[in-house]
């Protein structure tokens, strides 16, 4: 494989299933308190998570802090991203 290569930041949803007995008004519970990271859990009821490939975005800049969203290397040396305006 080359050591050329681009870096594109992009956004995609991910869903996630629980069982049908789960009560979702815990999950909104455990999201609102601690965030999507937790709610994963077996005994909260997730059985299992897709990524939705199609709904696949590529992030602004300004959806990421200004910091960059794309980045071009040569080897292991960063020779632009799109912070950059030249």
């Amino acid at each position: 494989m080359s050591d050329k290569y681009v870096d594109i930041k992009v956004t995609i949803w991910q869903r996630m299933h629980f069982k049908e007995v789960t009560d979702m008004q815990e999950v909104i519970k455990v999201l609102k308190s601690n965030g999507p990271q937790y709610i994963d859990d077996d005994q909260l009821g997730f059985s299992v998570m897709e990524t939705l490939h199609e709904t696949e975005d590529i992030m602004t800049t300004e959806e990421n802090n200004d910091l960059p969203t794309v980045e071009v290397y040569d080897g292991n040396e960063l020779i632009w991203d799109n912070t950059q305006k030249q």
